[in-house]
């Protein structure tokens, strides 16, 4: 029963009742509380006490200083001062397990009244009397694994239940002979020689027990009627589980017996063995130490020849020290001449760096003076060759439309056409020269129109994926990435096949990647490389050494039947050209 010397374990109550020794008792949904009002400290009962359920609903006391308490599976009568707690339940004439809370009450004449699910339970506590009954035990059944033992010999008291080793286990069942609720009798058992104290099974009647160590052994067995009354005396069974013939003491003094004369056997045969190798040992031993005496003398003969040995090696050692200071001078002018050596590449590998980056430099600059002549080119053929073009264009069609009553509307139409055709011209190589879209708008969209220029005039199917966010670029970077993804189109329309072709453009950090890959018939890109002089093939080598220039590269992986997909990547410089070419 926990104790705690503060407070209650539950700050819920459901009842109260100041008990004529003035302790205070209190119901909880927790258990049954009890206060000492001298010391103020708590004690707490519950099921594990012996109360059918923890949610106390109602507390009344009778004449004798007995509790009666209302739960939720019925009324237990608690005796404080002897610690002993009676449960009555349905089967005791309650109107049901399940009682109400505050539903509880006492009268003068002492009748006490407890209200639950099903009506009212009343009672006078004298006229409920305990049954004094006594019940005798009978075992009703002893099995040695599945097999059953006869009772009478099993009961027997001269002649105790012989197991053997092999059947170290058995099962029983008893019965304590009262039946006025013989669903409440309760049962005990203990087997001496194997457990320490009674084992309470409740309701229980039958256990087991196996894997038992061969010995003696008493089973001892009690039981109790319905009111807690215990027979005591109980019965008692006297068993016998028999040993293997290895732990048996006739076969153990046998082994002692065998193991003792085996050791003096052994003991005599030692000896004598010892005994033997000793003077074996002897005539060993005097052969040896003539064996050394002669050995000493050829080693005072080796240590003669070893001290000769070591002035020749101190002769040999000096000449080496000359051999060594000579050829560690030798060594320290190499070393320095190798230092100079180094010294003068390490220029030349900067020097060769520096010249890289002007050749980088120099290329860039080429680039954009390139694109910067083709956007004036393309100006110039907009502006001055296309307006020029168009204005004749008109004239044409003024003069056809007065001179058709002349009969020469045949000429003019073939003029017409021509200048027509030329100026068609003229517009597609200012595109193609330097689209404006490209300037105006950017890298992407400048391929999405380039895309869609191509895809309706050859039945190829292009898609354009890139970045949601806009590219931070250089222009002239812009032109030349554009420059050379129109090259590898070009090249895709003329010599793969593709029905379809795909171009992702992202940015990475400090580094632009374009990506182009179709569907078509690829070629053996190693053989490509290794012929880069062809006609068909100086385009791409032509893209390569402009990217390779601006510290860009080109990747082409590409196979016959498989089709090809080119990696352009370059570093996003941000440095302007001007500064760039100086």
């Amino acid at each position: 029963m926990p104790r705690d010397p503060t407070r209650s374990s539950h700050d819920r109550v459901l009842s109260i009742l100041p008990a004529r020794d003035g302790t205070l008792f209190v119901g909880t949904p927790t258990g049954l509380k009890s206060m000492t009002t001298m010391t103020g400290e708590f004690t707490q009962y519950a099921t594990r006490d012996g109360l059918p359920n923890d949610v106390i609903c109602g507390i009344l006391e009778d004449k004798q200083g007995n509790l009666w308490i209302s739960t939720n599976k019925g009324i237990s009568k608690f005796a404080p001062a002897a610690n002993r707690i009676r449960n009555y339940d349905v089967g005791d004439g309650l109107q049901s397990n399940e009682f109400d809370q505050w539903a509880f009450f006492k009268s003068e004449s002492g009748e006490m009244f407890f209200g639950g699910i099903n009506g009212v339970t009343s009672f006078f506590p004298d006229s409920l009397h305990d049954n004094p009954h006594i019940p005798p035990i009978v075992l009703t059944s002893f099995k040695i694994g599945d097999r059953e033992k006869n009772l009478v010999e099993a009961c027997s008291d001269s002649n105790p239940v012989q197991l053997s080793y092999k059947d170290n286990g058995f099962s029983f069942e008893l019965a304590a002979l009262d039946y006025t609720r013989p669903e409440k009798n309760q049962y005990a058992y203990m087997l001496e020689g194997f457990d320490a104290d009674w084992i309470y099974s409740g309701a229980r009647r039958y256990a087991s027990y196996t894997n038992l160590d061969p010995g003696h052994y008493i089973l001892h067995l009690k039981g109790s009627n319905n009111d807690g009354v215990w027979n005591e005396h109980g019965i008692s069974l006297r068993l016998w589980i028999a040993p293997p013939f290895w732990m048996t003491w006739w076969f153990r003094g046998t082994v002692i017996l065998f193991l003792l004369s085996s050791a003096t056997i052994s003991y005599v045969s030692r000896t004598r063995a010892i005994n033997k190798r000793n003077r074996i040992l002897e005539r060993r031993i005097t052969e040896a130490t003539a064996e050394l005496n002669s050995t000493n003398e050829s080693l005072q003969t080796e240590v003669l020849e070893r001290k000769r040995s070591e002035d020749e090696l101190w002769r040999y050692k000096h000449q080496l020290e000359e051999q060594v200071l000579e050829r560690t001078a030798q060594l320290s002018q190499t070393v320095l001449s190798l230092e100079e050596q180094i010294a003068a590449r390490v220029l030349a590998e900067q020097s060769l760096v520096a010249y890289q980056e002007k050749l980088r430099a120099l290329a860039f600059d080429l680039s954009a003076t390139e694109e910067r002549e083709r956007r004036r080119l393309s100006m110039y053929l907009h502006d001055s060759i296309g307006q020029t073009l168009a204005f004749c264009k008109i004239k044409l069609q003024s003069v056809q439309r007065s001179s058709r009553r002349a009969g020469s509307d045949t000429r003019l139409r073939e003029i017409q056409d021509m200048v027509e055709k030329s100026i068609v011209d003229t517009r597609k190589l200012t595109l193609e020269l330097s689209p404006p879209i490209l300037h105006e708008l950017g890298l992407v969209p400048a391929i999405e129109w380039l895309c869609k220029r191509y895809q309706g005039e050859h039945q190829i199917h292009f898609s354009v994926n890139a970045d949601p966010q806009p590219l931070s670029l250089n222009q002239d970077l812009s032109n030349l990435l554009f420059h050379a993804t129109r090259e590898v189109i070009v090249n895709i329309i003329k010599h793969a096949g593709a029905k379809n072709a795909e171009i992702s453009v992202h940015q990475d950090r400090d580094r632009i990647c374009v990506e182009i890959a179709d569907d078509g018939c690829g070629f053996d890109a190693q053989s490509m490389q290794d012929n880069v002089k062809q006609r068909d093939a100086f385009g791409l080598f032509s893209v390569r050494e402009r990217l390779h220039s601006l510290g860009g590269r080109m990747e082409i992986v590409s196979k016959r039947g498989s089709g090809t997909n080119v990696k352009l990547t370059l570093q996003n410089l941000t440095m302007d050209v001007g500064a760039r070419g100086t």
